[in-house]
């Protein structure tokens, strides 16, 4: 399933990859990228886009990251800000580890399951240090749920997702 990512290029850099097929197989060839909206997009052998560009591309998650398509995109392709979700096949697959993990991506499960461990390791070691005192079950519970929540958001680069969304809502108030 594709997605169409809107925003501006933070960057453009290549990276060396070797060839594996066709007549240039077995030798090393540049692959131009992109950072837009802190996402890594796989832009192929060549771009025309600058940096400080407003783009809308037409991307597809596969190979473990953004794949850009050279295709337009369909009229009924969902857009995609900050591409929080991920597409169908990468959330079945559960994809290669792209940071930030995408919400729907079958990473996120087990990085809220870590998240939950440690937030229940760090709770009970405030109560150890006197810092935190709950009066009752609802209120442990929900401390720790307020330090999973933030343990997710950290683990699955979720925070600086978030983080870049109210800063472009803050400049595009401006």
């Amino acid at each position: 399933m594709s997605e169409v990512l809107s925003g501006v290029v933070d960057s453009i850099h290549t990276k060396d990859v070797a060839i594996k097929n066709g007549p240039k197989a077995g030798t090393m060839s540049k692959v131009y990228h992109a950072s837009i909206n802190g996402h890594d997009v796989n832009l192929g052998f060549q771009t025309d886009l600058a940096e400080g560009e407003n783009v809308k591309l037409h991307v597809e998650h596969k190979y473990g990251g953004y794949q850009v398509l050279k295709t337009p995109a369909p009229a009924n392709t969902p857009a995609v800000g900050t591409l929080t979700a991920p597409s169908a096949n990468a959330a079945k697959s559960g994809g290669a580890s792209a940071f930030p993990v995408a919400l729907g991506n079958n990473g996120t499960s087990i990085v809220r399951q870590s998240s939950l461990n440690r937030a229940i390791e760090a709770v009970h070691k405030l109560i150890d240090l006197k810092v935190f005192a709950p009066k009752d079950e609802t209120e442990y519970q929900n401390k720790v749920f307020e330090y999973a929540y933030m343990f997710t958001d950290f683990g699955t680069g979720q925070r600086e997702v978030k983080e870049a969304a109210a800063r472009a809502a803050y400049d595009d108030d401006e």
